[in-house]
């Protein structure tokens, strides 16, 4: 259940994700970024689900694509077909076998900011297809989760919202990708990637006191 959050606007695009892996019982394994940055293309990767998958597929699109156009195009089969390579070791997965990939980067060909998500279920839309995605997508999500962002003090600064809104998911407890059990899967830390035209910063903007080998959101 980890976080992969995408604010979008006319300037830029705001990517944002924890750091946490954790096993099935919802106990901290490990801190470590789950971004892929490809700066020639203008792009990054962040995935939900079996640890690894997002940094693999990243270096499988490494140097087969000219651009984030390009990429786009074929994105949903590269990620398809690397899913079936490894499918019996993500079965053994505890927290279930199910991914979602997400891209955001800038396209020159339409000169804006744009983000994707492919995934091995159908619980948003079709598996295994290209979605488009809103000015903001947010998940992990639920009506809880909605309810307590409504109440939070609008801002104008998208950092800030990005740390408030990642925050309101540590409190989160839920399956990952509508598969395993129960439990708290946000932590680590908050990092940002920030897509413009010509850039990509990346930052970690938040870091909790989570440790490993204990359970994840007893703190939050």
């Amino acid at each position: 259940m980890s976080a992969c959050n995408i604010i979008r606007t006319d300037e830029a695009i705001y990517l944002f994700s924890d750091g946490a892996s954790y096993y099935g019982d919802g106990t901290l394994g490990a801190v470590g970024q789950k971004v892929s940055i490809l700066a020639h293309l203008n792009c990054a990767i962040s995935c939900r689900g079996p640890k690894g998958f997002g940094e693999e597929l990243a270096q499988a699109v490494n140097d087969s694509f000219g651009s984030f156009d390009e990429l786009v195009e074929s994105f949903a089969l590269a990620v398809s077909n690397l899913y079936a390579i490894g499918r019996e070791g993500y079965a053994l997965c505890q927290t279930g076998p199910e991914i979602e990939v997400y891209l955001a980067g800038w396209s020159d060909a339409r000169n804006r900011p744009e983000s994707y998500v492919v995934t091995s279920h159908s619980l948003y839309g079709p598996a295994w297809e290209l979605q488009p995605l809103g000015p903001v997508a947010v998940s992990p999500f639920d009506a809880d989760l909605e309810a307590r962002c409504a109440a939070l003090e609008p801002s104008d600064d998208i950092i800030a919202t990005g740390v408030a809104l990642i925050e309101q998911q540590r409190l989160v407890r839920g399956s990952h990708a509508g598969a395993g059990p129960a439990v708290a899967g946000v932590g680590g830390f908050c990092q940002v990637t920030i897509i413009r035209p010509q850039s990509i910063q990346t930052a970690i903007v938040k870091r909790w006191d989570d440790r490993i080998g204990e359970v994840l959101g007893e703190a939050a």
